[in-house]
């Protein structure tokens, strides 16, 4: 019974931390955001690539964890991924600040994502993971000629609607941070896929 009374207790103030705890981290990370947005955006891609590789390498069941690889996506993450994230977030709301008030603004924006910037960011991850497998030259090039169409399907199942819902409802500062919460899961699905080309 004592231990029943300890545990409610125990309890009550984990609910009172934890949320304290989530909001102090948010509002640091907030503050980062709006001090250094580029930074900010690179190195929460980085690290997230990094987590990405770590969950994809141990659900690939890779006998030996390659520490390497993942530093390698991370890398990709902090030069890549996030710079490009937030350099094209912001030419996309000045390509369509005219249309701002279009109901279908988040649609437009979708369409002209899936037809410039996935297929080119999506490019540059394969070669990257080509690289990252030790292949060169002409051997990037076919693994990005054997793979692209394949993963820009997969990538037509996925990001149309999530970038409808980061255009639609997601502020402009946050919309990086938003993809690449859903890319763990799509980084993840990519590694996999890709290995297996």
């Amino acid at each position: 019974e004592a231990f029943a009374g300890n545990w409610g207790q125990s309890r009550r103030l984990e609910m009172e931390v934890v949320p304290k705890t989530l909001e102090s981290l948010w509002s640091s990370y907030a503050r980062l955001l709006r001090r250094h947005p580029l930074a900010t955006k690179a190195i929460t891609s980085g690290v997230l690539a990094a987590v990405s590789d770590v969950i994809a390498q141990r659900l690939d069941r890779t006998k030996s964890f390659k520490t390497g690889r993942t530093l390698k996506l991370a890398l990709l993450g902090l030069l890549i991924g996030g710079p490009s994230g937030h350099y094209w977030h912001k030419f996309l709301e000045k390509l369509f600040r005219k249309r701002r008030e279009s109901p279908f603004v988040a649609l437009e924006k979708m369409v002209v994502d899936q037809i410039v910037y996935a297929p080119l960011i999506n490019a540059i991850f394969i070669s990257w993971m080509s690289i990252i497998e030790g292949r060169r030259g002409k051997e990037i090039y076919n693994s990005v000629q054997n793979s692209l169409l394949p993963v820009l399907v997969m990538n037509w199942k996925v990001w149309p609607l999530v970038n409808i819902i980061n255009y639609q409802f997601i502020p402009l500062d946050l919309r990086v941070l938003f993809a690449n919460v859903i890319s763990i899961m799509w980084t993840i699905a990519l590694i996999l896929k890709t290995r297996r080309r």
